[in-house]
């Protein structure tokens, strides 16, 4: 048999589902056959025969096939892998002629055969090695210096062309340009940092940047402040603090509720952005915090709300607030001022205001109370008046709502009679201004040992009073009514 083809190695890609790969060579044995894993990292790995693979065609003209092992190890290549089959023949002579017997055509023509493949198969690996142009004149022998002087070095040729062992000097690496051999003999960083005209260290901290200075020198940006963004004069970037668009006024400030804790003592604050009260800034959301209006004021969760310069006194009404500095942050408390004067005076650097409700302070504890939206209710509501007798003139009534401010209470009133009286009787409430425009008046009428009842809408005046009228008198007459809870707009009608 003839060897047809000078192949004597071949690469299949794997794809992860192919496990029979083609022989495109002949091989005397299945020994003379090499077989090569190059994984997706670039580790090459050799495989041996019957752990791997199985192989088939030893002989044969047309080559063989190599069959990848699946079981109980699957060892199929995968997509990004590549198998590599080559001819390794042994360099060994077999052959023996015996004198005087028949010329042994066959053994001979597989010695050859063998033959040849040997040196295919060190053609196959000279191709790819390094080698010498035919038209080089080599002063000396093309040999690698010994191991000792090569250790550690990296290759390089001399000014004949022979093998040399370079240590970074521009006399090992050969022809440089006068900028590099200047810079390649440097003895340290500070003198290269000179020789290419760069600065040490302008990178001093997180989010730098490095601009061009007035000199045309690298020149180091600090990080702008939060918010900050990066402008130009024309000339020079700079940081630059930009407001954020203002809030509406319309939009409804933090909610507030008593503490699940100490619901006598502490509200709950809710994380929610606003405007402050005068529609001067912006008040940023910042974290729910809990505020105590039995302790002096001072920064933080858990911490007091009252100021210094006031007493906490009882059957009197304190107004939530929420405050802020000038770089947003914020903080919240409690005053008896609706300008929050003395809780501004305790809070250093707070400057802006916001209005969030106000708390009823009754026998060393903050009424017990629901916000829904700008209703506050009262959790336990009281009979605030209870009159006998009451006579037909209008009368302003106290209810159980926050002073310092007209709000529109929400009014459960009664009439009874306990004892007979001519006609009907009538009783009215209304708001505490006659000339406020507001809702209208509730009629509630009784006759004989009766009763009538309703509850209506009021709007107060500032020392929390609403207007109450019958249309008779008698000593069997009473008239009573309490508040129930009452609307708060906190600001956002100005």
């Amino acid at each position: 048999m003839t060897v047809t083809t000078s192949t004597a190695r071949v690469v299949h890609n794997g794809n992860g589902t192919t496990i029979e790969f083609a022989v495109p060579f002949r091989f005397l044995e299945n020994g003379h056959v090499a077989v090569f894993l190059r994984d997706a990292a670039g580790n090459q790995v050799p495989w041996t025969e019957n752990t791997q693979y199985t192989l088939a065609g030893a002989d044969a003209a047309a080559g063989g096939t190599l069959t990848v092992i699946t079981a109980p190890t699957d060892h199929t290549p995968a997509a990004g892998e590549t198998l590599a089959i080559v001819r390794a023949v042994p360099i060994t002579q077999e052959t023996d002629y015996v004198e005087n017997d028949p010329f042994p055509a066959e053994t001979h023509e597989r010695a050859l055969d063998k033959l040849t493949m040997v040196n295919q198969e060190q053609t196959e690996r000279l191709d790819r090695t390094f080698t010498i142009p035919e038209t080089d004149t080599l002063a000396g022998n093309f040999v690698l210096p010994i191991d000792t002087a090569r250790a550690n070095r990296f290759l390089a040729f001399d000014a004949l062309g022979n093998p040399a062992v370079a240590v970074g000097t521009s006399a090992n690496l050969g022809p440089v340009t006068p900028f590099i051999d200047t810079l390649l003999d440097d003895a340290d960083a500070a003198t290269a940092r000179t020789t290419i005209g760069a600065q040490e260290d302008v990178i001093a901290t997180r989010g730098d940047l490095v601009v061009g200075g007035a000199t045309a020198a690298a020149s180091r940006l600090g990080i702008g402040a939060a918010g900050a963004v990066l402008t130009s004069d024309g000339s020079d970037p700079a940081w630059v603090m930009v407001a954020p668009p203002a809030l509406s006024m319309a939009a409804a400030p933090p909610e507030i509720a008593n503490n699940a804790v100490d619901a006598a003592n502490d509200i709950d604050f809710a994380a929610k952005a606003c405007r402050d009260e005068l529609d001067t800034a912006n008040m940023p959301a910042g974290s729910a915090l809990t505020k105590r209006i039995d302790a002096n004021w001072a920064e933080g969760n858990n911490q007091g709300g009252f100021p210094s310069g006031l007493t906490l006194t009882n059957g009197t009404t304190y107004h939530a607030f929420k405050i802020g500095k000038p770089d947003g942050t914020v903080d919240y408390g409690f005053d008896s001022s609706l300008t929050a004067a003395n809780l501004l005076a305790d809070a250093a650097e707070y400057t802006v205001y916001r209005l969030l409700g106000s708390v009823l302070y009754e026998t060393a504890t903050i009424a017990a109370f629901v916000q829904v939206g700008d209703w506050f209710y009262l959790v336990a509501p009281n009979t605030d008046f209870n009159v006998n007798n009451p006579g037909t003139s209008e009368v302003l009534r106290a209810v159980r709502s926050p002073v310092g401010r007209k709000l529109t209470a929400k009014i459960v009133g009664r009439i009874f009679e306990s004892g007979p009286v001519a006609g009907i009787v009538d009783a009215y409430f209304r708001s505490a201004d006659a000339t406020t425009v507001g809702p209208a008046e509730v009629t509630m009428n009784g006759s004989g040992d009766l009763s009538g009842s309703g509850i209506t809408e009021c709007i107060t005046d500032t020392s929390a009073r609403i207007r109450t009228r019958i249309t008779q008198t008698g000593s069997s007459v009473i008239i009573n009514g309490g508040c129930i809870g009452w609307m708060d707009r906190r600001g956002r009608d100005g």
